[in-house]
């Protein structure tokens, strides 16, 4: 079974390789995470330990500029990093989706990690 939370996150970027992208600007991050187990005790996974793994790994990332830690700063590595992040905690994650602004997405899984 699957459980997920979402929560925000505010970074800056710059892509100069994108039209209109070359100077820094910033965005509103959702960031989703999916957790995969089986239930105990009627539950997959505690929703406040997956919150609080979440934040920790977004802590790196939050209100700073990303260009200076992806190369380049897209939001599919960011989710990627995230991922990478998140199952050294929890190997249970299956799945980080990071949404920049509300109509573009990146989504990682496992699969997507070298």
């Amino acid at each position: 079974m699957k459980v997920g939370i979402f929560d925000f996150m505010d970074c800056a970027h710059s892509v100069p390789a994108l039209d209109g992208c070359g100077v820094a600007h910033g965005h509103t991050y959702k960031v989703e995470v999916v957790f995969e187990g089986e239930i105990k005790d009627g539950m997959v996974m505690d929703f406040k330990a997956l919150r609080e793994a979440t934040r920790r790994a977004m802590a790196r990332y939050d209100h700073k500029d990303l260009s200076g830690l992806l190369d380049p700063p897209s939001c599919e590595n960011l989710s990627l990093a995230l991922l990478a992040d998140l199952r050294r905690e929890l190997p249970g994650v299956v799945l980080v989706r990071c949404w920049e602004g509300h109509n573009k997405w990146a989504e990682a899984g496992p699969e997507d990690l070298a």
